[in-house]
């Protein structure tokens, strides 16, 4: 049975986790239609979920009389890995026995639980359903949170975890054949303890960018992963995690974790699912949703796939951008350019025309993108313009315009397609007919 102090939790841990969905969460019986799953609980109550395009519900015991029903909403639908968040969510709940007391005990337990809950949907992707030798998975995982505080000569602390299961004596013989890492074995394993990077050389010889400790499901530290060849990945490569893709394919993978570029700590596991910690929160790291999205639209789906990747690189670079995906390459009216010199016209008309391909392989793409404006592709992924001031005064009647100059700037040309807004502080909008889709954090 779960208690008040865990319904919030569990309503904020899902915001968070499903970007731009609606939590509600009422009282009443489960629903017995047959695409309910139902499972019972440590307690023995039944328990509940059911999921839908746009609509996904859970069903948690309170008591022998009453459940909770959390109502999950978004019309934009969900994606593979949000389903299975959710389901794991299920068991996880089933697992959850505490109730309320008193006023005391409850202001505790909801500092516990808001902190606890992530952690054990977490530790469920990177380990299982069975609870044995959990540490041994988080273990890693917080002794990195603890290093992203630390800096040492003025720069950030960073590192990272590669975890194999054990099969007998085979984890060398497991990653000789993966092309490009070269394996330096310990001459004997070393327990992963809460003070593994005490010393600057933990950190220091191990950066979590292009070498790993391998570690093995019992938390023994087995000797290190190194990336042969780190100047084959740029900078989009790091950011959409490319660079460690291999690495998902050795025998035995269980999870990766490994710190990111603002002193978060990022999570892969096995089911594909990455979590982000950022500031005590959270986050869903997949990007399908934006991609999913546009590819709704009638974007091209390789130009989605490479749009987004390079989105996700202004986001986590901080740099603002704002882009127009048209399909009638009809475009807002507007009052001139950022860059009118003689040297921005001559530069602006020799982009023109490009194929997002050829700015990306170019290196050229970034620069463009952040450098102010509106940057506007066709669906196929041609350049049709860039550097533009939209006039808000003759936006489209239809739409209600507010916010921020950029996100002024994107609810109007929302009217002309699909419109994409990147924060400087790191959130990527997107926006159709002036209404707000999807904000992926």
């Amino acid at each position: 049975m779960i208690g008040e102090h865990q319904v919030r939790a569990i309503t904020q841990l899902i915001t968070d986790l499903i970007p731009s969905c609606e939590v509600g969460c009422v009282t009443g019986e489960m629903d017995n239609s047959p695409n309910t799953k139902v499972a019972k609980s440590c307690t023995g109550d039944l328990v509940g979920m059911q999921i839908c395009d746009s609509m996904m519900k859970l069903w948690l015991q309170i008591n022998a009389r009453r459940r909770y029903i959390f109502t999950i909403t978004r019309d934009t639908g969900f994606t593979k890995a949000e389903k299975q968040i959710v389901c794991a969510l299920l068991e996880v709940c089933r697992n959850l026995p505490i109730e309320d007391t008193n006023l005391v005990d409850f202001t505790q337990k909801s500092i516990s639980s808001r902190f606890t809950i992530p952690y054990f949907l977490v530790a469920y992707f990177m380990r299982g359903a069975n609870p044995s030798r959990l540490w041994s998975s988080v273990a890693g995982l917080v002794s990195l949170q603890q290093l992203s505080y630390k800096k040492y000569e003025g720069s950030t602390c960073t590192s990272g975890f590669l975890c194999l299961k054990s099969i007998g004596n085979t984890i060398p013989n497991r990653i000789v054949g993966i092309d490009g890492y070269t394996y330096e074995p310990f001459s004997e394993p070393i327990a992963l303890t809460g003070d593994y990077f005490e010393k600057p050389l933990s950190y220091r010889y191990v950066d979590g960018k292009n070498s790993f400790y391998v570690v093995d499901n019992h938390g023994q530290i087995q000797g290190v992963i190194r990336n042969n060849m780190p100047k084959h990945f740029d900078i989009i490569d790091r950011c959409t995690y490319k660079h460690i893709e291999k690495l998902k394919s050795i025998p035995g993978f269980r999870w990766i974790t490994h710190s990111g570029t603002h002193n978060d700590v990022i999570v892969h596991t096995k089911k594909r699912v990455v979590f982000q910690w950022d500031q005590n929160v959270w986050r869903n790291r997949e990007i399908s949703a934006i991609t999913d999205l546009l590819i709704s639209f009638g974007v091209d789906a390789k130009f989605a796939i490479e749009l987004v990747g390079v989105l996700v690189t202004l986001s986590e670079m901080r740099m603002g951008a704002l882009i127009l995906i048209t399909k009638e390459e009809k475009l807002p009216d507007t009052i001139g350019d950022i860059d009118t010199s003689e040297l921005g016209l001559e530069l602006k008309k020799a982009v023109k025309g490009s194929s997002f391909d050829y700015l990306r392989e170019t290196n050229a793409i970034l620069g463009l993108l952040a450098s102010d404006g509106m940057t506007s592709f066709n669906t196929l992924g041609e350049l049709i313009n860039s550097g533009a001031i939209i006039d808000l005064t003759t936006a489209h009647s239809a739409v209600k315009i507010s916010g921020g100059g950029r996100s002024q700037a994107a609810c109007a040309a929302s009217s002309y397609g699909m419109a994409i807004k990147v924060s400087e502080d790191g959130p990527i909008t997107l926006y159709k007919k002036g209404k707000k889709l999807l904000e992926w954090r």
